[in-house]
């Protein structure tokens, strides 16, 4: 394992832990999947009513942007996305996203794109799409909240 694969895995096993750790203060059994397991990193388990919610984690700990992936496709929206920013060994910032959410802020990432791209040059299959801490997730900053109100019915 090469030493920038190993440092990526750390960081996105530091993310996890300070995810699960966040879960079980707010009263959730987080339980880590195998790293195989698509599009989750956590299934939180609520034992007052014996609901689970998928979690997907995105931990950067360096710089604002939060990678996405590339193309158009679309992303899960029956899951919760919990970015994490970490710096030095104590700070972390939290961002909770309703899988739903990801999808419209996207989409506005991909109108953006057309409009500065109006020859139809560019192509948007190629395009690596980022969100922002500071500039789109900030109104999701510690919204726990949406623990609360997740349903994989929705």
């Amino acid at each position: 394992m090469s030493v920038d694969v190993f440092k990526r895995r750390f960081t996105e096993l530091r993310g996890e832990s300070l995810v699960a750790a966040e879960l079980t203060k707010q009263g959730y059994l987080p339980l880590l999947t195998p790293r195989n397991f698509p599009a989750t990193d956590i299934v939180a388990f609520n034992p007052r009513n014996r609901h689970t919610i998928p979690i997907q984690i995105k931990t950067r700990n360096e710089g604002t942007d939060f990678p996405m992936g590339r193309g158009l496709k679309k992303h899960p929206t029956k899951i919760l996305y919990v970015f994490v920013r970490v710096s030095g060994n104590d700070c972390q910032e939290f961002f909770v996203v309703p899988g739903r959410q990801i999808n419209g802020l996207l989409k506005k990432h991909r109108k953006r794109y057309k409009a500065e791209h109006p020859s139809g040059r560019a192509n948007p299959e190629k395009q690596l799409w980022t969100l922002d801490a500071e500039r789109e997730l900030r109104p999701y900053r510690n919204a726990w909240r949406h623990l609360k109100n997740f349903s994989v019915h929705q």
